[in-house]
Parts: C-alpha cells; structure tokens; sequence
C-alpha cells in the first residue's frame, strides 16, 4: 500500500474517532433530555390530578386515580423512547462497524470484504476483523453481547417487540439473560430503562474497542 494510501486511511481513523466520540454523547443526551421530558411531564400531569382529586369527596378518590392515573407516561410514551434507543443505537454501532471494516480491508489490502462472508451482520465482521484481519478478541465478549443485542432489535423493528413463536422464544432467551431490565411477558418485550442504559454502554464501548483496533492495525503498517 502507498504511504498516499495510508495516510488517506490514518485520516478516516481520525474522523472516525471524532465520529465515536459525537456518537457516544449523541446517545448519552438523547437518553438524558427525553428521559427527563418524559418523568418531568408525568410528574405535571399527576401534579394537575392531584389538585382535581382534592375537590372530590374523599369516597370518590381511589376510584378516581384507579381510572385516571397517567400510566401511558411509562406503558406507552417512556416504552417507545425505550425502543427508540435501542433502535438507534445499534444503527449508529452498525454504521460505525461497516467504516470500520471496509478500511481495515483497505489497510490490509485483504481480497475479500465482509460483505462476502456468511452468517449475521456482527458474525460476518467479527470473522473478518477478528480471525482474518487479526483485531485481538476483546477482554469482554462484546461481539456476543453485540450479536444478543442485534438478535433483540430485530424483534423490536421487524415485530414491534413481539414473540409468538415458540422457536423464536427460546432462541431469544439466552439473548434476554445477558441484559439487565430486559424480559418477555406472554410474548411481549418488557424494556427498563435499566437495559437503555446497558445498550447505551455496550455501544460506547463496542465503539471504542474498534477505534481502538483500527488504530493498533494502521501502526502495524507504517
């Protein structure tokens, strides 16, 4: 490879960075301001309640919250900020790792991309940075935690975070079991922002470990 070439490449990894470094607090603020919109707009809501409540005889108030509570905060609105998350993260991460491996293909000048290998998104670029181009494996399994996390973001945008399929239900559970504040409830996906926070980590330091690679790669090559 010319030294043109190299330094086209040190550069991309030097935007690359910039772009994981923008990713990481674009994600960290997306989950700080909707999160506080939402538990600041409930807390309005049961605020406005409450006053109304106080004018009701006393007989009549548990039967008022019991039907006027404002639990679309956290079932519906605060569950698709969830959702929308996870979505976006793992779109950002795949982003990022198709950057990635298209210029350590370059570096190495390796004849075949990821696009060739078989197998899942984060299978096909775990086989090609890891076992061809020789990424060292991480001290975490991030690739694992990454390919469950892919496996549960499927079922949110291609299912809308449903699972009636017995299959599909067992091959998904040892997925669950790596997140904190994720479970399945008669086929439905119950998500925390405990596992908000879990997938918000694993992107950033998924992000990291390949900026982190990448660069080890190109100073193999100087």
């Amino acid at each position: 490879m010319s030294k043109v070439d190299l330094e086209l490449l040190r550069e991309k990894h030097s935007m690359f960075q910039l772009s994981v470094n923008d990713a990481v607090r674009g994600l960290d603020g997306y989950h700080k301001i909707v999160g506080e919109f939402l538990s600041q707009a409930e807390a309005k809501e049961i605020e406005e309640l409450k006053h109304h409540a106080s004018t009701l005889p006393e007989s009549r108030r548990d039967t008022f919250w019991q039907w006027n509570y404002p639990t679309h905060w956290n079932d519906v609105f605060a569950y698709q900020f969830r959702l929308s998350l996870v979505l976006w993260g793992l779109v950002v991460a795949e982003q990022h790792l198709s950057w990635v491996c298209e210029d350590a293909k370059m570096t190495t000048s390796l004849p075949i991309g990821w696009n060739d290998l078989r197998g899942s998104t984060i299978a096909r670029a775990e086989k090609l940075l890891v076992q061809l181009i020789g990424f060292s494996a991480p001290a975490e399994d991030l690739w694992k935690s990454m390919q469950s996390a892919y496996e549960i973001r499927n079922v949110v945008a291609h299912a809308g975070g449903y699972v009636f399929d017995q299959e599909k239900e067992n091959r998904l559970k040892p997925c669950l079991e790596r997140f904190p504040g994720i479970s399945l409830v008669n086929g439905a996906l119950q998500v925390e922002d405990e596992f908000c926070r879990a997938i918000r980590d694993l992107v950033r330091d998924f992000l990291r470990y390949l900026s982190r690679e990448q660069g080890k790669l190109l100073e193999r090559y100087q």
